[in-house]
This record gives structure tokens, sequence and C-alpha cells, in this order.
């Protein structure tokens, strides 16, 4: 068995398969070979495989891992209620294991659950040390998430603890950022890319011409004299994700016919947030002269504006989008996209491949009005395509997984990137998809 571990360490999943097969072949009912067989099939994406012999396994099981295991395998397979059941059986031969009681708080909160979900993920804090004050950044992160749902006070108090304590996570401000737009005087200016609050102001003119730590240090500033000013969260989560990840160059890309006409204050733009658009928009430029004549139209805004503000959306202001009010939505796809101009530079942040944050948010929100011209054929195909994805689980991004239009918006703004950077374009039946639009 020991040459078998050595095999799955190394990732060799196909060749300990092999191993483990001879080794049941003589033993049958080792619920170790089992289980293992079980992890290598997961591991493979044979999900369904992976469960038959995790079953077997647990008649006889009293190892914790293996209830761990394969409750993640119930987990992935839609089954919550037996996926719990498993989870408490782990806890039961390991109570000290964190991640039971992570697993455990996360399973109850998809099940809408959150009051038990809170109970188990304090129990996972108390084990870490003493409550909130010592707990690890991720527990007391996801306790922020139960209380979001539960009481949003009680998950602000935790994100303003986390800053305090970790001043430059970015994800912190953007999880703030988020709680604290209801509370914040938005601003009417309309006539500019710049907020009316001059220190907001100064802070995005030095993140939009680069001036990244200068745009941070500003921002702290604003933040320490009004814990509620959202923008600046939204505005130094910005600036950190950009020093985190580092930046990449992007290619010229020559302005599109009829750019300005649907990009509404283009011309406000610099010369460089101008490329951004061009490349956003540059694999389907072919769709701007249908969108100019359907009257449609994109902003590029500072983050305070509110759609509602500007007054060819007015109309909308007593309405809903998804039980959402149009009031309290920042930016859109559809007939009117809207971005904020501090996002623009997402595009440029070299995000490795193995994390799921793929964000160019330009780009996303232009493929939201594509997606409003599209025939219900093509729509079918990307419809089948996403619920391949969401039956294995292969998304490209955590936002693609909402639903079809934003598995095509994550899409279509990566496919941006690869090509704006110059890199590779993978083989994929969603990207040849996307390419076949270009037509």
């Amino acid at each position: 068995m020991e040459n078998t571990e050595e095999l799955i360490q190394n990732r060799k999943y196909a060749e300990a398969l092999n191993a483990l097969e001879n080794h049941r072949q003589l033993q049958p009912d080792n619920t170790e070979v089992l289980s293992k067989i079980g992890y290598c099939l997961s591991m493979t994406g044979k999900i369904n495989d992976a469960e038959k012999y995790f079953k077997q396994a647990s008649k006889r099981c009293d190892n914790a891992q293996t209830w761990q295991q394969y409750g993640y395998i119930l987990y992935q397979l839609g089954k919550l209620t037996e996926s719990i059941k498993a989870i408490k059986n782990a806890i039961k031969l390991d109570s000290k294991d964190i991640l039971n009681f992570h697993q455990l708080a996360f399973l109850f909160s998809k099940k809408g659950d959150f009051e038990k979900s809170l109970y188990y993920i304090d129990k996972a804090i108390n084990i870490e040390g003493k409550a909130e004050n010592t707990g690890s950044v991720d527990l007391l992160i996801f306790k922020a998430g139960i209380y979001e749902n539960i009481n949003k006070d009680l998950a602000l108090d935790i994100y303003f603890s986390l800053i305090e304590r970790f001043e430059d996570d970015p994800f912190s401000y953007d999880k703030t950022a988020n709680i604290v737009i209801d509370r914040f005087n938005f601003s009417k200016a309309l006539n500019n890319l710049n907020s009316t609050n001059s220190e907001y102001n100064n802070a995005t003119l030095l993140l939009r011409n680069g001036h990244t730590e200068k745009a941070v240090k500003l921002y702290k500033k604003i933040i320490k004299e009004d814990k509620h000013c959202y923008p600046a969260y939204l505005g130094i989560a910005q600036a950190l994700y950009e020093k985190k990840f580092g930046i990449v160059e992007i290619e010229k890309v020559n302005a599109p016919v009829g750019i300005s006409e649907l990009f509404r204050n283009y011309n406000q733009l610099n010369d460089f947030e101008k490329n951004i658009i061009n490349a956003s928009v540059a694999p389907f430029a072919n769709f701007i002269g249908k969108l100019n004549s359907q009257n449609s139209q994109f902003v590029i805004v500072p983050v305070d504006v509110k759609l509602v503000d500007y007054p060819d959306n007015s109309y909308l202001c007593d309405k809903d989008y998804q039980n959402m009010p149009f009031s309290t939505l920042r930016g859109i796809g559809g007939d009117n996209g809207y971005v904020g101009v501090e996002r623009l530079r997402d595009i440029l942040w070299d995000i490795p491949d193995n994390i799921p944050f793929k964000p160019a948010c330009a780009a996303h929100e232009y493929a939201h009005l594509v997606w409003c011209l599209l025939d219900s054929k093509v729509i079918s195909s990307f419809k089948q395509l996403y619920n391949e994805s969401k039956k294995n689980n292969s998304f490209i991004s955590n936002y693609s997984k909402y639903n079809v239009e934003e598995f095509f918006a994550e899409y279509y703004a990566y496919y941006v990137r690869m090509l704006s950077t110059n890199k590779p374009v993978p083989d994929n039946p969603v990207i040849k998809l996307i390419q076949s639009l270009q037509d």
C-alpha cells in the first residue's frame, strides 16, 4: 500500500487505481482500499463511481477521513442530507478536526439553515482558538457570510475587525463594500467620471492613472474618516487586488466603428482606458452596429453612481430586476450597460489559472449587451454547455455558476483576456461557440 500512497501523492491516479484493484481482488471488503479507490475515482471526475466505493467502505468504516471524503462526494452529487450525516459520522470519530465542522456549517448554509450553520462554524472557531479574536481568517469570513443572511450589522462588524487586522486584504474590503452600500449617500455627478467627494475623486484619479500605492493610502484615509464610504472600499479592493496579482500589458487595439456612440462617455476616458474598452469589445465588434441601431447604451461611471441616477434610466426608479430594485444596482447588462470607472483595470490583473476568479468587468458587461441580440438557437446551445458544466462542476469561475447569462459573460471575458494579452486560447467548446459568433 505504500507504493499506492506515493502514486496518490504524486497525482498518478490511473496507476494508483490499477494497484488498488489488485489489492481489492485480494481483500474485497478492505475499507482502506475501497475508500482510496473512491478517492482516486473522484479525482478523475468519476463521481458516481466514487460514491459506490465510498458507500461500500462506509458499511464498516471507523476512519474519520473516509467519512469526510464520502461527505464531499455526496455534496458534489447534490445529496445534502446524506452528506450532512456522513460529516457527522466523521465528527463522532474525530471531534477536533476543524474541517469537519467547517464543512458541516457549509452544508447547512446550502440548505438555508443559517442558525445551524452558525452553530457549527462557531464550533470550528472555538477549536481554532478563542472565538472571534484568534479564529482563522477563512472561518471568520465564512461566519460573516452567514450573518449576511440573518444580521448584516454583525457581518459588518466581522469585516471591520478583519480590516483592522489585515489592512491590505482586498477580499475584506470587497465584501464590506457590498454591505455598506445601502448606508452611503450616492452622488449625482453624471457629467464627468468622478465623484463629488474631493478626496475620493483624487484617489480614483490616482488609481485610473496607475498610481496604485498612492491611491491605497488615500482610500485608507477616507475609510478612517468615514467607515461607511462604499466607493472607497470598492476602490481600495480594486487597488489591492492589482497589487496582489500584478498586471500584464494588453495589446494595442484600434477603436471599432461606432464605439463612441455605444459607450456614451467614451471620449472622457484617457487613452489607456479607451484601449481597455477597445480590447473588451473587439471580438464582438460585429455586434456594435446592431446595438447602436437599437439605441443601446453603455456608460462608464464612478462606482458611487446608481443605475437610476442616469436620466435615461429614471423610469426604472420604482421597478425591480429579478427581485432587486434597479435603484440598488450599480451595473447591469442588457439594454443599458454600466461599469464603474474603477473597474476598467480588472482586465490587467495577472491572475493564475488555478484561481476561479477571472474579472474583466467591461468585457463581461458588454457580453450581456450582446446576449440580448442572440437568437434562441444560439442561446439553447449555451444553455446545453452550461448544464454540462453544472453536471461536472467544471466552471471557469465562481461567478459563472449563477446562470447561463453569467456563464456566457464570464467565458467571453476570459476569451478577451487571452486575446488581449496574446496568450493561447484553450480548445474549449464554449470558446468555440463564442468564436463562431464573431462571424
